[in-house]
């Protein structure tokens, strides 16, 4: 395996069997593999991939870099946190912090949990509260910060403000074309076609529009009908495709979007940014609490991060990338963790 890609092995060619029987050998192989679908080749897929994130992490007491393998945290989860606990983590290393942390690509809130509850993660990053199944008496819950959930469009439109009006005219279908925002340039493409790109059912940003804003289920549940629904199931997918897609727009976390510096417009609605001051201030109605997730197996192996990640340095970060740091302290007994699936409303402190 490199560079993420995965290459089969064999004989040469002159011992491999005819292209067909390739073929169909290939799509048995898969079959078994989907079929199998547990865990399990997470977990060892996870304990033999090199460190994605934090292999340049130096111990300040020596100056060399963390080289026992069995001392990496390995943490992984929703999308939305992937970013912003990266960027969390590289503040603390440049505070003097020696962290050895794996920051493995997003597969969801619930795959975090599953892959932590496997074996395969010491820490599972969520961005929507645990399910009543999830919760097991030795989880310990971190939330760290929390993040406005916006819409993204291309800078290319140079739509600043909307209304809530035009928003939901732009959900409704009732606004077919661009502009439509009162801050668009002279330079707007007049005449583009508006696109909503909608996230699967579950989408943790789906999720808190249709509980804080009654009128967006409604507004979702047509738009999922309709022939030319597009339907996108992860962060960095959305993010590449609403930059591909002329007039595209859609539900994102703000906070991932410039915490990775993706090149997307968050346009102010009624006047208020989609920021960590229009949090910190109450101005803005819908966002998500993201948090970190341990067992009492990895507990004592995630301190480091967690401390890391309710820090002051840390918090200045998150902050800088338009999420509120949460308050919330990290020795509580396992099972009754800072919070018990994320209640509202949460401490939280503008750094």
């Amino acid at each position: 395996m490199a560079n993420g890609e995965l290459h089969l092995l064999g004989p040469p060619d002159a011992a491999r069997p005819a292209g067909g029987a390739v073929l169909w050998l290939a799509v048995a192989v898969a079959a078994v593999a989907l079929a199998s679908g547990s865990f399990a080749l997470l977990s060892r897929l996870a304990r033999e991939a090199a460190p994605e994130v934090g292999s340049s992490a130096l111990d300040p007491r020596t100056a060399r870099p963390i080289a026992n393998q069995d001392a990496w945290l390995r943490v992984g989860g929703s999308g939305s946190c992937i970013a912003l606990v990266r960027r969390a983590v590289a503040a603390c290393r440049a505070a003097g912090q020696p962290l050895a942390v794996v920051v493995h690509e997003g597969i969801g809130s619930g795959g975090g949990l599953a892959a932590l509850a496997d074996g395969a993660l010491d820490v599972a990053l969520v961005s929507r509260p645990l399910k009543q199944a999830e919760i097991k008496n030795d989880l310990l819950i971190v939330p760290y910060a929390r993040s406005p959930v916006a819409l993204a469009i291309q800078p290319e439109l140079e739509v600043e403000d909307l209304s809530l009006p035009q928003v939901e005219a732009l959900l409704a279908g009732t606004a077919l074309q661009w502009p439509v925002g009162r801050g668009a340039g002279p330079a707007t493409r007049d005449g583009q076609t508006a696109q909503w790109l909608l996230r699967e059912h579950g989408d943790s940003s789906h999720e808190v529009l249709r509980a804080r804003w009654r009128p967006f289920a409604a507004y979702e549940a047509a738009a999922r009908q309709s022939p030319q629904a597009q339907v996108l199931f992860h962060d960095r997918t959305m993010h590449a495709t609403l930059q591909a897609t002329p007039g595209a727009f859609g539900w994102v976390d703000a906070a991932a979007v410039r915490a990775e510096g993706v090149p997307l417009a968050l346009p102010k609605i009624d006047g208020v940014a989609p920021d960590s001051e229009a949090l910190a201030q109450s101005r803005w109605p819908w966002w998500k609490d993201q948090a970190a997730v341990t067992n009492g197996r990895s507990r004592a192996k995630s301190m480091p991060l967690l401390q890391c990640l309710s820090s002051d340095v840390a918090g200045k970060a998150m902050f800088a990338a338009g999420a509120l740091p949460i308050g919330a302290a990290i020795d509580a007994q396992p099972g009754q963790g800072p919070t018990q699936g994320h209640p509202a409303p949460l401490p939280v402190r503008a750094p």
